[in-house]
């Protein structure tokens, strides 16, 4: 799974983030493209 820093680090993590703060699978799918 991708590590991210801080939420809102970059414009579209806070998007695909579930409320208790983790990445979901989709976030993931963006990562690898």
């Amino acid at each position: 799974m991708v590590a991210h820093e801080t939420a809102g680090d970059c414009g579209y993590c806070a998007f695909f983030q579930d409320p208790d703060g983790n990445v979901l699978g989709l976030y993931e799918e963006i990562q690898r493209k």
